[in-house]
């Protein structure tokens, strides 16, 4: 049973809902998160008044010296270390009066008076969830929906007033049952219904962890200080060194005390699933959840979209029928059944998602997935009726909130001429044509859309025992293809993490521990193949998601090992750990990814194993082991590549590093100018090979000689020639962006020339 054995009990409330009854476990796992909160609270304030002991006493110190002994050199030392005091004692009461708020900027506010309905409908879950009527209810333009407050250290110590986000891209999706079981959700962390220390407990992370980390702006008023001239500089460099020694106690000291809500902040969030679900059914609230996923994933993808557009002065005046029209697309890509324009998702095994595992942000919040919350759900017998018209129908001028929304969006983006507004056809022409040359035949499950496959020999006898080798090991007169193109970086749209070269793809066999495959001679032929349909499983299909999510998981605990990224602790698997835990979770991730690596190379063997056969009963073997050569030999060609622009891009990613030096910056110089090198010997072979021509701009072809003629240094003076810098990145993205295209289209033809193999049997 889910949150920590909870049960549904026979007794009503006076609305006539059926009462969650709380589990002993679960309350005593309150009270003892709730006691070490207000331990941290009491031993924050002891901490506060000892080193402010320590300043006044250093304080009185300096005034009794310059009291008795007032020459310049006393006077100005004594100045000096008054700043430096007060500098200290000032961070130490910085997080008491620090007020974190929330940026609206993007959001629309709405009232009674203008969306009547839907504070009406806001006005019902509260009451039912008993919990506080929102003070201010935005409609954002993403899909999501969550509760916020502007929170201060005093806001432990009384209520505050909650805000609500509802997103337009949820509202655009889902029925207004759906939209009221997210609803329920949120608020349930409120609730009356809920105990009182839940309420307390999850507003209490939620302001704490703001309060302690989310210190940009005082992080900057740190360094500002260390910028100071003369003498001031000795004391300003100590005093923040000694106000970031202050603040990492601070830090670790809640980690420790609040241990126990890390297993309790999960059985928080099912408990308030739970409580949602006794309020507008089970039922209703699996189909929300169900339903978000495609709502967030195709908002994701429709800015990605724009954001690929910028560069044309490409703009629209509504998102909201484009978000729709991925909608249905997506649909059609995962098999999901569509009944009068809503998806009709069964369960999760229906959504072939990523997970990622490592989460460096709101680790206030727990993290559950997808799979965990419906298990537990499941659990609680509710069905209910509701109303499952469109959302849209909760609010009054639709098409001027879906304009308003859109406007918010580009309110920061800079054109760089007058921008074009996007009718809905020529957004059609241009995701058919993205679409075309992205996805593949639909019998192929969605496999090989964001998976490149594995390297192996592909040729009669392998078709029986096949050895994976790595993109080296293939024949000479395989390595003798253009070498000439990079492969996109995983911020290009829909480039593929699983050909990363962090990824156990692009390592030599020997890394890989690939248990050897039988001698054609030691395998008997199978009397009977696997259908390809039961080769591409839903469970097989789950690989490429999984190994795409480690390979993101494993870069990322990468980053943070090197200090790329200022955070003092990450989760896993919705646990929360220190820095210097980053190493071994990495060591599980990679252990992981080695297995599900050897799983999919086991699985691509077989459905080569597969087509061998079938194009052998059509006599068209040799064109089968041609079309999988001349596939392998450019994917070797990209991964080659892919490895070295990341080592450029990591040998020019130097903000993180603090203690960044002149020798260093000569010695990156250095390094730098070598790799430009490489870079202008790729540019040569780009230029001259006829395979990519119909991708090369005048635009890129002006870029790319700037790059070749230009010797400038990228350390000059003392700084950073941004000049440089900038030049030699829109190089390499230029490079990565007919990498993904180039390897697509040979994608393309490999599996194009596989479907007709499936035709006509």
């Amino acid at each position: 049973m889910s949150f920590l054995y909870s049960r549904l009990s026979t007794r009503k409330d006076q609305t006539g809902n059926v009462v969650l009854a709380s589990s002993g476990y679960f309350n005593r796992g309150i009270a003892k998160v709730s006691l070490s909160l207000l331990f941290f609270v009491v031993m924050y304030f002891v901490f506060v008044a000892f080193f402010l002991g320590l300043s006044l006493f250093g304080l009185w110190a300096c005034l009794f010296k310059l009291s008795h002994i007032a020459t310049f050199i006393t006077v100005f030392f004594g100045l000096a270390f008054i700043g430096f005091a007060l500098m200290v004692t000032g961070f130490l009461f910085n997080f008491i009066f620090k007020r974190n708020v929330t940026d609206c900027s993007e959001m629309i506010e709405v009232t009674r008076d203008n969306q009547p309905r839907l504070f009406q409908l806001i006005g019902e879950v509260a009451d039912e969830m008993g919990a506080p009527f929102p003070q201010h209810i935005y409609l954002s333009p993403d899909a999501s929906v969550g509760i916020f407050f502007d929170s201060s250290f005093w806001s432990l110590f009384h209520s505050v007033k909650i805000n609500l986000q509802i997103g337009l891209g949820l509202v655009n999706t889902l029925s207004i049952v759906e939209i009221k079981g997210l609803l329920a959700h949120e608020f349930a962390h409120f609730s009356r219904k809920n105990s009182c220390s839940v309420n307390y407990i999850y507003r209490a992370n939620y302001i704490i962890f703001n309060m302690l980390y989310d210190n940009a702006g005082h992080n900057r008023t740190v360094d500002a200080w260390t910028g100071a001239r003369g003498i001031f500089l000795i004391f300003a460099r100590l005093s923040a060194r000694i106000i970031r020694i202050v603040q990492w106690i601070v830090q670790r000291f809640y980690g420790l005390v609040n241990l126990p809500y890390m297993h309790l902040s999960r059985e928080m969030e099912i408990h308030a699933d739970a409580l949602a679900a006794i309020a507008v059914g089970t039922n209703n609230l699996k189909t929300a959840l169900l339903r978000q996923v495609p709502a967030e994933l195709c908002y994701a993808k429709l800015l990605e979209f724009y954001d690929l557009w910028l560069n044309e002065n490409i703009n629209t005046d509504t998102i909201y029928p484009q978000h729709r029209e991925l909608l249905k697309r997506f649909a059609v890509t995962n098999n999901i059944k569509m009944v009068n324009d809503e998806m009709i998702i069964d369960g999760a095994e229906s959504l072939i998602i990523t997970r990622y595992r490592v989460n460096i942000e709101d680790q206030w919040a727990a993290h559950l997935t997808l799979v965990d919350r419906l298990n537990h759900l499941m659990s609680v017998k509710c069905d209910k009726a509701g109303d499952h018209s469109p959302a849209w129908g909760l609010l009054v001028d639709q098409a001027m909130l879906e304009r308003k929304a859109t406007s918010n969006l580009y309110e920061s983006i800079a054109f760089t001429g007058e921008p074009n507004l996007i009718d809905f056809q020529g957004f059609y022409k241009r995701i058919d044509a993205y679409f075309d040359a992205s996805t593949f035949d639909p019998r192929f499950k969605g496999y090989y859309d964001t998976y490149d496959g594995t390297i192996f020999i592909p040729n009669a006898e392998n078709a029986y025992a096949l050895d994976r080798i790595a993109p080296d090991s293939l024949p000479v007169s395989d390595r003798n293809a253009p070498d000439s193109l990079l492969k996109s970086d995983q911020n290009t749209l829909d480039s593929s993490p699983i050909s990363d070269p962090n990824s156990t793809d692009s390592m030599p066999i020997s890394d890989q521990n690939t248990p050897d495959d039988l001698s054609a001679s030691e395998q008997n032929v199978p009397d009977v193949l696997p259908t390809l349909d039961s080769l591409l499983s839903n469970e097989n299909l789950l690989l490429s998601k999984r190994k795409a999510g480690l390979v993101v998981d494993s870069r990322l605990l990468n980053a943070i090992m090197n200090k790329r990224y200022r955070v003092k602790t990450f989760e896993f698997d919705g646990k929360k750990y220190l820095l210097r835990k980053a190493g071994a979770i990495l060591k599980i991730v990679d252990d992981e990814k080695t297995t599900v690596t050897n799983a999919q190379s086991e699985l691509d063997k077989e459905i080569f194993r597969f087509f061998y056969h079938k194009a052998f009963i059509k006599n068209e073997e040799q064109t089968l082991l041609d079309a999988y050569e001349r596939y392998f030999t450019h994917l070797s060609i990209c991964w080659k590549d892919t490895q070295f622009i990341t080592e450029v891009f990591d040998a020019i990613d130097f903000y993180a590093d603090e203690d960044f030096t002149y020798s260093k910056a000569m010695a990156l110089s250095g390094t730098i100018k070598q790799k430009e090198q490489e870079v202008k010997k790729r540019i040569a072979s780009i230029i001259e090979d006829s395979s990519i021509q119909y991708k090369i701009t005048n635009e890129t072809i002006d870029t790319f000689n700037d790059f070749l003629k230009e010797d400038l240094p990228y350390f000059d003076n003392g700084v950073f020639n941004d000049q440089a810098f900038d030049l030699l990145i829109e190089t390499l993205n230029i490079i990565q962006a007919l990498a993904t295209d180039w390897k697509s289209k040979e994608k393309k033809k490999l599996l194009n020339y596989l479907s007709t193999v499936l035709d006509n049997e």
